[in-house]
């Protein structure tokens, strides 16, 4: 990814270089006296901003991957938020079906109390229908009798 001041900068690097070498030549007379000298100065100035050039590259390629894990970073942060909000909500679960479970267990405790009390109440239930039954109305006495039984 190349950013526009990156963009710039290498458009504006050859031509900074051309204005210091004419800038040089016109400067100093000596320069132009001897072209083999401006031929080997030049070489060398290329050799240069060919280097330079490389080590742009290097460094886009770095900034390029520095964006890239910067990127990624961010997003592993937002996912370890999610999941850290995630983990919140499954604890207060967990926590509500504790207390849930301990409910149910004490409800199943209290059964066992139900059927050790179960049996004398039908019992005393069945001796006050057979009570009333006795004192109501002789309407199907016998057959009433018989089904309390």
């Amino acid at each position: 990814m190349q950013t526009p001041i990156r963009a710039r900068t290498r458009k504006l690097l050859p031509t900074l270089l051309t204005l210091v070498h004419v800038a040089l030549f016109s400067i100093s007379p000596a320069f132009a006296q001897t072209p083999a000298k401006f031929e080997q100065i030049m070489q060398v100035e290329l050799e240069s901003l060919e280097h330079g050039k490389q080590t742009q590259l290097k460094i886009d390629e770095i900034d390029d991957k520095r964006m890239e894990l910067a990127h990624e970073y961010r997003a592993t942060l937002k996912q370890n938020t999610r999941l850290a909000k995630y983990n919140d909500v499954l604890r207060e679960s967990i926590k509500s079906q504790e207390g849930s479970l301990v409910s149910l267990e004490e409800q199943i405790n209290s059964i066992s109390n139900l059927e050790q009390d179960i049996v004398p109440l039908m019992s005393e239930m069945l001796d006050t229908l057979e009570y009333f039954v006795a004192l109501d109305v002789p309407f199907l006495h016998i057959e009433r009798k018989r089904r309390i039984r």
